[in-house]
């Protein structure tokens, strides 16, 4: 397997325990689904952009390079439900979908474009060379980054009211979940970008990484704040997992320091 291939795993990995454990920790309460359900989006991206990391034909790796940008644009959709169900705990799921109407109408309409020309004009198999299959994008491409730069903006200023009006567990949970959902859509779209930019799209393999900002945000709220209302054994589990990799990473670059020095 190649860096790209690891990374996407190791991303796709990390997220589906993390959202697994925040919904069995509380599998009544609203905001855990609705978390789960960020998780979910997250998960069939970075499941359609595993399956890219591979050889196949051109029309199959087309369809799934198509798949990958159509479920990247659910993940908003899935950041504005776990907001409202923090805001709204109680919301019925079609009072739920009204609210977010233009939410769900931009959404389709980025995925109709993602599924067109205009968007994707045509995918190369990735090589030993290039582990990023080669996209040869059209003008629907900074449709698709500008949909996410709007998303990103409401996402900051939607929170942040949402934090000033509350105290206590529920604006910690808002402010990590704030925290994470930026830094996260700003790494993604930065990096993707840039490699579009600079014509260089193997920058582009760190793009995965963009989740475990937002999963590093949730999981360290977890172990200080107890946030998504988790049970305090869990949250010493999640304390030891924690120090846990620090040490592995602390360990690791010392080898690495040791060996180049």
């Amino acid at each position: 397997m190649n860096v790209f291939q690891i990374v996407t795993l190791i991303a796709l990995v990390g997220n589906t325990s993390l959202g697994i454990f925040v919904l069995l920790s509380n599998p009544t309460r609203s905001v855990n689904k609705a978390f789960f359900s960020l998780t979910l989006f997250m998960m069939l991206w970075l499941g359609s952009m595993f399956v890219t990391a591979w050889s196949w034909p051109s029309p199959v790796l087309l369809f799934w390079v198509r798949q990958t940008l159509s479920f990247a644009t659910l993940i908003p959709i899935g950041v504005f439900i776990l907001h409202s169900t923090i805001i709204e705990p109680d919301i019925r799921i079609r009072a739920l979908l009204f609210k977010l109407k233009y939410w769900l109408l931009a959404a389709g309409v980025v995925i109709a474009v993602c599924h067109s020309s205009i968007f994707v004009i045509s995918a190369t198999t990735p090589t030993e060379q290039k582990q990023v299959p080669p996209i040869e994008y059209g003008w629907g491409f900074f449709l698709h980054t500008a949909y996410f730069l709007v998303v990103t903006v409401f996402v900051v200023v939607n929170f942040w009211r949402a934090a000033k009006e509350r105290t206590g567990a529920q604006k910690a949970e808002i402010q990590f979940l704030q925290m994470g959902c930026v830094a996260s859509f700003i790494l993604g779209v930065v990096v993707v970008t840039v490699a579009e930019l600079l014509s260089n799209q193997e920058l582009s393999r760190f793009v995965p990484l963009s989740v475990l900002v937002l999963d590093g945000f949730v999981t360290y709220g977890i172990a200080t704040r107890r946030i998504l209302a988790v049970s305090t054994v869990l949250q010493r589990v999640v304390s030891y997992i924690l120090m846990s990799i620090y040490l592995v990473c602390l360990y690791v670059f010392s080898v690495w320091a040791i060996g180049t020095a």
